[in-house]
């Protein structure tokens, strides 16, 4: 049967069964938009046929899902900044768009050039954007392990315009490497732009 459409073919056999058509698995060949939608011979296995006529109906009336790529996407994070003081310094940002909703899962590591001190921070920072600016809904720490030298640099986000940005906070007089590294997923309930 040809169609002009976007087939979830799991759910169409179970609205076809639902509706009493008999089918024997689906398949499909071609592109989301234009192809053609086929049964299964039960006398011999895999040979694709023509589904019933009383399918039709159903097939018409078939929705699929929107697929999950025009809603959500992920970006990800792979930074490494040098710091010399004890200034905030913009390590990532991100222009926001309406109506999303952003959740980013960070690895913070980072390392005295002099000493060798260490320190790693897991964090996870939850924005949101309606209509007006951004807003940092929360933050939560995973884990945060250092050692005396690098218990006072610290990792933080905020909001800066329409941006979404994360910062770090090295030694007061020492040079301290970071990598930042991991994801943020969007969600945008209404499609993304």
């Amino acid at each position: 049967m040809h169609v002009t459409k976007r087939i979830d073919l799991d759910l169409l056999e179970r609205e076809l069964i639902a509706a009493g058509v008999p089918v024997n698995g689906l398949g499909h060949t071609g592109t989301d938009t234009d192809g053609e939608v086929y049964t299964y011979t039960t006398d011999v296995p895999g040979d694709a046929t023509e589904l019933p006529p009383e399918a039709e109906p159903v097939v018409d009336a078939h929705t699929a899902p929107p697929p999950v790529y025009e809603y959500a996407a992920s970006v990800p994070i792979d930074v490494v900044k040098r710091t010399a003081d004890d200034t905030p310094t913009e390590i990532w940002r991100l222009a926001s768009a309406p109506r999303h909703q952003y959740a980013a899962t960070l690895v913070f590591m980072a390392t005295d050039e002099a000493t060798f001190a260490v320190k790693r921070t897991d964090m996870v920072y939850v924005w949101k954007r309606d209509t007006a600016a951004p807003t940092l809904v929360g933050e939560a720490p995973i884990s945060n392990i250092d050692e005396q030298g690098s218990a006072g640099w610290d990792v933080a986000a905020d909001v800066d315009g329409d941006d979404l940005v994360v910062r770090v906070v090295g030694g007061r007089t020492s040079t301290v490497d970071w990598l930042v590294r991991g994801r943020v997923e969007l969600f945008a309930p209404g499609g993304l732009e």
